[in-house]
């Protein structure tokens, strides 16, 4: 373990509470605890639940170099891992807390957590996009494309760059995509002009990133 790492918190909903005598269902606590104590380093634990998250954040947080989060905290389905990701904007908000361990018991999920990080902190403002969609519905419908479909097929090419993926054919797909499907080539001149001037550069995520959260947000649950 890294010499910097002192003092860490484990945030799960499943783990049993303090001093209680609930069972470790996960039975991650003891080898877990085991592991860091090895390393002469202090491992506290907190059952996440959203009442007592809220009036205990900066105690928790106080002197820990690092968080270990469970990312499916129990939520509601209409704004999943909403907590999870309030949890992470505030510890690289603490000074003091320089790393955060994110795990899923789901497996092979680096992919989807980290796309919806990327969306959370896009900057993307949910009456904002509504209106740079509906805008963009127009443009295709004017010329006779069925935007649900066509939105729909380019959302996972976008999604792709966004990652990383193969990030130098992103481009060729998607003209390819507006060819095939709108029968004219200079439509994926005039899809960009319009992002450009209705998008914010930032430095992490560009214009057609922007649209790929919004356009995957239901399907991926993200939030803003």
């Amino acid at each position: 373990m890294d010499d910097s790492i002192k003092s860490a918190i484990f945030i799960d909903d499943r783990i049993p509470s303090l001093f209680s005598n609930d069972k470790d269902e996960e039975e991650i606590c003891k080898p877990l605890y085991e592991s860091f104590q090895s390393k002469s380093c202090s491992l506290d634990f907190f059952r996440f639940d959203k009442e007592s998250w809220k009036s205990k954040e900066k105690l928790i947080f106080h002197r820990k170099d690092l968080l270990i989060l469970d990312w499916e905290l129990n939520e509601s389905p209409d704004l999943p891992y909403e907590s999870t990701l309030e949890i992470i904007n505030t510890a690289v908000s603490t000074d003091n807390l320089h790393f955060v361990c994110i795990y899923s018991l789901e497996g092979n999920e680096i992919d989807r957590i980290f796309y919806k990080i990327l969306a959370y902190y896009s900057g993307n403002s949910e009456g904002k996009d509504k209106e740079l969609i509906d805008n963009l519905k127009e443009i295709l419908e004017f010329n006779n494309i069925d935007s649900g479909k066509f939105l729909e097929k380019i959302s996972s090419i976008i999604k792709e760059k966004t990652l990383k993926i193969e990030t130098k054919k992103i481009g060729e797909k998607l003209k390819k995509t507006f060819e095939d499907e709108c029968g004219d080539k200079r439509l994926y001149g005039i899809f960009r002009k319009f992002l450009s001037e209705n998008s914010n550069k930032m430095k992490y995520c560009d214009e057609l990133d922007k649209l790929g959260f919004t356009l995957n947000s239901r399907n991926d649950g993200l939030i803003y």
